[in-house]
């Protein structure tokens, strides 16, 4: 792949799996090194030797010979990928003037099409310019320039929250000498964007205020956010100073606003839940490559820096601001409505790793790696169109006449209270720059995160899988080796006390016959071909668990939906999913008893 130019393929296919490799180089005299590293691209195995000594092996054979194989095929380094290998405890066999690093290279086999070594040693010396800190670390490898120190956050005297009358908001640093830049318009501050701060800045309406400090040769670790709201200005709001090209109406619904209905108390419905504001970049929100914009797109390339806080209007609970990232989560919902489903995302390079907050009531988890925020889909009242399943010829937006938003947190919370493990969820209004964004569900991902916070763990150690129209079943995180076992066996056929307890090995049957019982009664129309997750330890013995997922289509009468769903299961595209493990298990007298009971 472009790697090498040194092809050995007509020496070694079909021959020989060992070649041996040296590479002379040279020290300057005195160079005096601290660390040494070999960095290792490499397909399957390699003793590496300087000047005579051995320093590395991966994959070798306790004593190599001339013709000896790798003793197992490379898999823990992404191709592409080098594998950084301290060898400074050789440092003694390092000379100045000439040296060779000697390697024999191992394939698995002398059969194997794929080999590859290519070596690189890295050298480093400590050199004394003072105290530094350093983002990010850099443990045996060399220092960048280091800062002198990190700028303390931006202190606000006013919190994020509902206001009625102008004020001004003054902002301080505790760190000597460090200069405020600040910004309205979601954008982060920066050295050379915003504007400096200097005397307290008055708020007449909503703003959204981002602030930062810097100091020459300090690190900013982090912009600081508050959002203002004044709820006269947002039901006022018209769309003014926003993007045009978005190609949706910004105006509130003067229908709603203005209804003698709720006019009088529309200020308290929006007081009376908890408030999410998010800020970021318009342009890379509802700009022209906005994901809000480019809403079918998927992965890091569409996600944004953005901060997320969060507020009680009745000052009942402590709330927090973080910098996170967001992305478009959901699948039809992306292309088929104005309102779509949005992820926060918690990692490092936007701000802390995991959320730490109890965002959810009645739950002891306190720690997130993602949050959804559900925009609740179908059985809504954005469902304007007249393709969903509940349709039945109606006119369009039939599905606004049966708008109850809480169908899938009900089928959550009823899992919690069948004894299950089950996604915590809650409402919230949701302000994006400011602009009322909408009623939103936010709630837990079943993820391998979720999993390691419920049943113990890291979340490395999960399998979590997920329902995927076009694939069925996907591994969301982990592998689907357990997943295709339990199926194969499924397919074999559960009858027999011998099948029920292979089974067993990998299903939680429990969890499978109350997760069943719950879709039965709800009458769950989008499903099973999809709207379900799974997640199992990945050790011997460990059972899948099924959790209930975008229940929107459920807890109807008929003709909107059929009143009868315990006969899934034998459909061709319900074959990788829950529904196929019930339908095999329902021949187990067993299994029988155990729905039964």
């Amino acid at each position: 792949g472009g790697l090498v130019t040194t092809d050995l393929g007509h020496q070694m296919r079909g021959k020989g799996a060992t070649a041996y490799l040296r590479i002379p180089f040279s020290v300057p005299v005195g160079a005096g090194f601290d660390t040494l590293k070999l960095r290792m691209l490499y397909d399957d195995g390699f003793v590496a030797f300087l000047n005579g000594v051995e320093v590395a092996r991966r994959n070798a054979p306790p004593e190599p010979r001339w013709d000896s194989t790798a003793t197992a095929e490379q898999s823990t380094t992404p191709a592409g990928s080098f594998e950084e290998i301290d060898i400074s405890a050789g440092l003694g066999a390092l000379v100045g003037g000439d040296n060779v690093l000697a390697i024999q290279g191992l394939n698995l086999s002398p059969g194997d099409g794929d080999f590859l070594i290519l070596p690189e040693l890295e050298a480093t010396r400590r050199t004394e310019l003072g105290w530094r800190q350093f983002t990010p670390a850099t443990p045996g490898s060399a220092n960048g320039g280091g800062f002198l120190g990190v700028v303390h956050e931006v202190d606000f005297d006013r919190p994020a929250g509902f206001y009625e009358n102008p004020f001004a908001v003054t902002l301080g640093c505790t760190t000597p000498g460090a200069t405020i830049r600040y910004t309205t318009d979601g954008t982060e501050p920066g050295h050379d964007h915003g504007a400096t701060y200097q005397a307290a800045l008055p708020v007449r309406g909503t703003t959204v205020l981002r602030a930062a400090a810097y100091k020459p040769g300090y690190y900013t670790k982090e912009t600081a956010t508050r959002t203002y709201l004044f709820l006269d200005q947002i039901l006022a709001q018209n769309g003014a100073g926003l993007p045009t090209n978005w190609g949706n109406d910004w105006q509130m619904d003067s229908r709603v606003v203005a209804h003698p209905a709720y006019a009088g108390r529309i200020h308290d419905d929006l007081r009376s839940l908890p408030v999410v504001c998010i800020a970021l970049d318009p342009a890379g929100f509802w700009g022209p490559s906005g994901i809000y914009t480019l809403t079918t797109g998927r992965g890091d390339e569409y996600e944004r820096p953005c901060s997320a806080e969060l507020f009680f209007p009745d000052g009942s609970q402590p709330g927090f601001q973080i910098n996170c990232g967001i992305q478009i989560v959901g699948g039809a919902s992306r292309s088929m409505t104005p309102k779509h489903g949005l992820g926060l995302t918690f990692k490092s390079r936007y701000g802390p790793p995991k959320l730490k907050y109890p965002f959810f009531e009645n739950s002891d988890v306190e720690e997130f790696d993602f949050i959804a925020l559900r925009a609740n889909f179908n059985m809504s009242w954005v469902r304007t169109d007249n393709s969903g399943p509940l349709s039945n010829g109606n006119a369009d937006g039939a599905e606004r006449l049966h708008a109850i938003y809480v169908r899938d947190q009900w089928t959550k919370e009823s899992q919690l209270a069948m004894g299950q493990i089950s996604a915590h969820e809650r409402f919230v209004h949701l302000y994006i720059n400011g602009v009322y964004w909408g009623l939103y569900n936010p709630s837990e991902r079943t993820d391998a995160s979720f999993a390691a916070s419920y049943f113990g763990g890291r979340k490395e150690e999960y399998d979590a899988i997920f329902s995927d129209p076009s694939t069925i079943a996907r591994a969301h995180d982990g592998d689907k080796n357990a997943w295709l076992e339990m199926m194969r066996i499924a397919r074999e056929g559960l009858s027999s006390a011998e099948a029920y307890a292979r089974i067993r090995q990998y299903l939680d049957v429990a969890n499978l016959a109350d997760y069943m019982m719950l879709n039965f009664y709800c009458a769950t129309v989008d499903w099973p071909w999809q709207n379900w997750n799974a997640a199992r330890k990945r050790e011997p013995g460990a059972q899948f668990r099924f959790f209930v997922w975008d229940a929107e289509y459920t807890l109807e009468t008929p003709p909107w939906v059929p009143d009868d769903r315990t006969g899934v299961g034998a459909a061709s595209g319900e074959a990788d999913s829950p529904a196929r493990l019930y339908h095999e298990l329902r021949s187990n007298a067993e299994w029988r008893l155990l729905f039964a009971d």
